[in-house]
């Protein structure tokens, strides 16, 4: 839901389905999360990128991709209300996954705990710091 096309002041046009088809082999390509890179193997070279988040479409030839992206329209209200509600299924979940010990919540964001522990054990990550972080997140 973070890619956006505001087309005017009533409406969003969300992404949902992020593909391509490449006439040239006839490869039909999905990325279906942020960073999820595909490409066909024929001589076009046709790819496309970036899940639900944003549309990166690439190949030799443009005339040679056919474009599969599929699209939901919203009213403003709409599009705002799911984002709320996004936002505070995610806020539950981060707030459970600390509670369950698997991430821990700094400066105000939440991180895999395997991931700090390994930024700590390998000296890039502070042990004061962390330490200090992690108090005033519990003092809030």
């Amino acid at each position: 839901m973070n890619n956006e096309d505001i087309g005017n002041d009533e409406t969003v046009k969300v992404l949902i389905r992020n593909a391509v088809k490449c006439l040239s082999c006839n490869t039909e390509l999905e990325s279906k999360y942020r960073h999820d890179f595909q490409c066909c193997g024929c001589e076009n070279q046709t790819s496309v990128d970036g899940g639900k988040e944003y549309s990166r479409v690439g190949g030799k030839d443009f005339n040679l991709i056919e474009n599969l992206c599929e699209y939901k329209e919203y009213t403003k209200l709409e599009y705002e209300s799911l984002q709320q509600e996004h936002k505070e299924r995610q806020r539950i979940s981060n707030e459970q996954g600390v509670a369950d010990g698997k991430l821990v919540k700094l400066f105000g964001e939440y991180y895999d705990l395997n991931v700090i522990n390994l930024l700590l054990s390998k000296g890039v990550m502070d042990n004061d710091l962390y330490n200090t972080a992690v108090l005033k997140e519990k003092d809030k």
